[in-house]
């Protein structure tokens, strides 16, 4: 979930003073993280509850101790820090402590969706776990819609799908995705939606080619930077992982504006659902103070790498079964044509015997 918050962090600060280029510093000092990550944090809190509850027979009691797990922890954290840059509506429901949704079609369930993405075990599941954490606010059609696609995008990043496979299914199942980023850039401007932002963000992502890259894709569409880099941010860190230089930049962020109890949230999501982000080796991942001393490389382009060789190794065997089926059949024809060469003097041989025996032909010597 590190991707998220990435995405957050470097859109803090172009929020309210968008700017419609790629080129622009990643970090600076005066760059925060916002409710977004904030937020993220009190989801993959649900999520530890999650993996230690969850059972089929039980989904839904489990479902609302889910939800009552995330409540409590948005409450706590939203009030815990006050000062994030939440939505009119979401800060009066954390005043209120209030533990009923209020319909909201806003992107804030979306933003907030990645760490259901890493702890679902099924692309079924990781829909559902995005369902269950929009409804707490947003349960709107389309605010469960929003986290719902997000969380897709994100599940298939990292089970090695190509982007040309996630961008089929969320065309299937969510958004048309009718529009290139050079053709939103010029006429796009601030929206709070799901429908106004998860779209422009999952398309920063598509048309991406690293993690840096689709984080840059995202802030230069304008709009609400720190929400769709956020989006973009989580669906990235699946696909490509997260150079350890940005990495690095983000924990010290973290470091600086989050106190220990929501950092040792975010260490102790990792660690439980570490399978869902490194490669893990017996050799190389170690322990130390509840963190990974050394990290394998990101599962998603590892998958993907595997899949490309099933795939190439399937189009090979095909290829030598095509070979050998095309072999089989040009032997068999070349038997055929040596038989038809054969029967003219096989039928000379007939007619000369039956001649013969006719006497219409003359012994040798009479």
């Amino acid at each position: 979930m590190y991707g998220a918050i990435t995405g957050d962090i470097v859109g803090s600060i172009y929020e309210w003073n968008n700017i419609k280029t790629k080129q622009f510093p990643l970090f600076k000092k005066s760059c925060f993280p916002t409710d977004d990550s904030f937020m993220t944090v009190a989801v993959a809190s649900a999520c530890i509850y999650w993996k230690d509850h969850h059972r089929m027979e039980t989904l839904e009691r489990d479902a609302q101790d889910f939800k009552d797990a995330l409540i409590s922890e948005m409450h706590r954290i939203g009030n815990r820090y006050p000062d994030k840059g939440y939505g009119g509506r979401f800060h009066k429901w954390l005043l209120r402590r209030s533990r009923q949704p209020y319909h909201s079609c806003g992107n804030g369930s979306a933003m907030r969706v990645s760490p259901c993405a890493f702890a679902a075990n099924s692309l079924w599941e990781a829909e559902l776990l995005a369902r269950f954490s929009a409804e707490v606010t947003h349960d709107h059609p389309e605010g469960v819609k929003g986290a719902q696609a997000t969380a897709a995008a994100i599940y298939l990043a990292r089970t090695g799908k190509t982007r040309s496979e996630i961008r089929d299914y969320i065309r299937l199942h969510y958004y048309p995705l009718e529009k290139k980023l050079s053709e939103i850039r010029p006429v796009y401007r601030f929206n709070e939606t799901c429908q106004g932002t998860v779209p422009e963000a999952i398309e920063a992502f598509l048309e991406s080619a690293s993690f840096e890259d689709a984080i840059r894709n995202a802030i230069s569409l304008g709009g609400d930077s720190d929400t769709l880099a956020a989006i973009t941010g989580g669906i990235a860190e699946a696909y490509y992982g997260i150079p350890k230089e940005i990495k690095d930049y983000v924990k010290a962020f973290l470091r600086r504006d989050m106190d220990a109890n929501e950092l040792r949230i975010i260490r102790t999501f990792r660690n439980l659902y570490a399978h869902a982000f490194h490669v893990l080796y017996d050799d190389v991942v170690k322990f130390r103070f509840g963190g990974y001393k050394e990290e394998g490389p990101a599962v998603g382009p590892v998958r993907r790498k595997a899949h490309r060789k099933a795939l190439a190794e399937k189009m090979a065997q095909r290829e030598e079964a095509l070979k050998a089926e095309e072999q089989h059949i040009r032997e068999e024809w070349q038997a055929e044509q040596a038989m038809l060469d054969r029967v003219p003097a096989i039928v000379l041989l007939q007619e000369l015997r039956l001649a013969t025996e006719r006497g219409e032909v003359p012994h040798e010597g009479a």
